[in-house]
């Protein structure tokens, strides 16, 4: 059996500033779009595996179960990053429009 060390969060969010800024549009829509389109991406696919693994489980085809629950820990941490951010960017947009001018 192979183990393989979990890497943080930090090591995610570079990756994808560094992505989101090597785009044609270097503005902060273009960027924060890029980062958003990155973390729902990230979401299906961990999704993808989680029910992959759900699917084996029920055939009795899944060789590790720990890894069933791996799965699932990363598709929920993802989702909650994914919301995190656009939680933060509608309080962001909020704080914005209640402003005077």
């Amino acid at each position: 059996m192979d183990i393989q060390a979990l890497s943080g969060i930090n090591s995610v969010t570079p990756q994808l500033v560094q992505q989101a800024s090597s785009n044609k549009g270097n503005d902060a829509v273009s960027m924060f779009s890029s980062i958003y389109d990155q973390l729902v991406d990230n979401v299906n696919k961990t999704n993808a595996a989680f029910e992959g693994d759900i699917v084996k489980a029920a055939e009795g085809e899944l060789d590790n179960p720990h890894q069933l629950l791996i799965d699932s820990a990363k598709a929920n941490i993802s989702l909650q990053l994914l919301l995190s951010v656009r939680n933060t960017a509608l309080e962001a947009y909020n704080d914005i429009m209640k402003m005077s001018v």
